[in-house]
């Protein structure tokens, strides 16, 4: 990835909040399902590069401005057949990652010690030579931080191959390794994390939780920088830790600056969307939403009523 296709970095500006309402998940497309995954796994047989791409661009046409999309490397073909259906300039992507089931699968094949000679081989500290186990060791025993960098550019720089530099959004952190941080109360590698995603992309530092109450409190006793949080909020409290209204008492103590993008607002398909949708609108300093759809019909109203509704909220 040459340097030149990033955004230069901040000098301590900060970000103002996202322009977006209405984003597009990327969950049907990559057959993730948090309510009955071998719905998902059925689905998937029909998802044709054509369907994907004409229910983007419904979505798209319906009120969305914007992508969030997993570091999956199925994702790569679909940003490439979507990209020209959208402006580059008016258009934005929020890449959400690691993508935790693909680490997973690594684990089970080779085990822990085995996935982690394998990153280390892919982010080239090892260079593939086991005379190098000593040293990739060492810098993961000694300096975790720049590994952490290593692995943030080897999940993301592929796909700034594809779309834009400038229409990148933020960046998001998964909260496979957000919410490990806040159970452990460590502070440091989010903080890592941050300051990375500022210098080298220059973009709103994003992270992904499904405990939003502790992370509201971790926020303000460790004095952390963040741009965007994406977690989830829906009208019957599905998966918001510890329970909706806690969450919602949260928002309120959320420090100014920070943008919520609500994340299951139609609680896995358990909800309707207009229902699901005004709920939303009456939660404060909720700035977007994320829906994820695999059909285009059902994108064209869900997408439209969001874009409606949210319209009419003060969002900020």
């Amino acid at each position: 990835m040459k340097s030149d296709t990033l955004r230069p970095p901040l000098v301590g500006v900060k970000m103002e909040r996202i322009p977006d309402k209405v984003i597009i998940g990327d969950n049907p497309f990559i057959g993730v399902d948090h309510l009955d995954q071998s719905r998902s796994d059925a689905k998937r047989g029909s998802l044709t590069k054509e369907r994907i791409r004409r229910t983007l661009e419904t979505a798209f046409r319906s009120g969305a401005s914007a992508l969030m999309f997993s570091t999956h490397e199925e994702m790569g073909p679909v940003l490439e057949d979507f990209k020209s259906s959208v402006p580059e300039d008016g258009f934005g992507y929020y890449p959400l990652f690691p993508y935790a089931a693909k680490y997973a699968r690594m684990a089970t094949q080779r085990g822990a010690i085995g996935l982690a000679e394998e990153l280390l081989v892919r982010l080239g500290f090892w260079g593939g030579l086991r005379v190098g186990a000593a040293t990739g060791w060492g810098l993961l025993r000694k300096d975790p931080f720049r590994l952490l960098g290593a692995f943030t550019a080897s999940e993301i720089d592929p796909f700034l191959r594809i779309i834009s530099s400038k229409s990148l959004r933020a960046i998001v952190l998964h909260e496979v390794i957000v919410d490990l941080c806040l159970g452990l109360d460590e502070s440091e590698p989010l903080r890592a994390y941050s300051d990375y995603v500022k210098d080298r992309y220059g973009v709103r530092v994003g992270i992904a939780t499904r405990n939003f109450a502790l992370l509201a409190q971790r926020i303000r006793d460790w004095n952390l920088e963040v741009d965007v949080i994406a977690t989830p909020f829906n009208r019957i409290g599905f998966q918001m830790v510890p329970d909706r209204d806690t969450c919602v008492d949260a928002l309120r103590q959320l420090p100014p600056g920070i943008s919520v993008i609500a994340v299951g607002v139609l609680a896995a398909g358990l909800l309707e969307p207009r229902y699901a949708l005004e709920y939303v609108r009456e939660v404060p300093r909720v700035d977007a939403v994320a829906l994820g759809t695999s059909r285009a019909d059902h994108a064209e109203a869900t997408f439209g009523f969001a874009a409606e509704i949210l319209a009419s909220k003060g969002v900020r």
